[in-house]
């Protein structure tokens, strides 16, 4: 590692400690990810528990497949995690049935911590369904 403005050559042994986590809070202590959760009945097993050999999936509206993916009630949500691991993680998108990180492309670039710590920014679009694929006029 050399400075910007010139100087003697530094040897970087760890080159991890340089890079920040931008999921990591400010204080150290929460951690930001997302995962699948289950917001919409979908299986026969969601609407009748008492038949766990169901294989039928039971869908009220059109949108039941985006390109090569089954709607399964899942959507990626965006969780706060402790590092020490001494309490449950949280849904910060409780019971919403949209996705963030967003589909089919979207990352972890899609949420973050603000710079004091206070608040989590995230992107989703709030909307499900056929309205999720955009509205075609003519």
């Amino acid at each position: 590692m050399i400075p910007v403005t010139g100087g003697d050559p530094v040897l970087v042994s760890n080159p991890d400690s340089l890079l920040a986590d931008k999921n990591l809070s400010p204080d150290g202590k929460l951690m930001l990810g997302n995962e699948a959760v289950k917001v919409n009945k979908v299986t026969g097993a969601d609407y009748y528990p008492e038949l766990v050999k169901s294989n039928v999936y039971i869908y009220d509206e059109l949108m039941y497949r985006h390109w090569d993916t089954w709607e399964d009630g899942k959507f990626d949500h965006v969780i706060i995690s402790p590092v020490d691991k001494k309490t449950d993680p949280v849904d910060i998108m409780k019971g919403q049935p949209y996705d963030c990180p967003g589909k089919p492309f979207g990352g972890d670039e899609d949420y973050i911590w603000s710079p004091d710590g206070r608040f989590v920014v995230f992107v989703t679009k709030h909307k499900s369904g056929t309205a999720y694929t955009g509205e075609y006029e003519h």
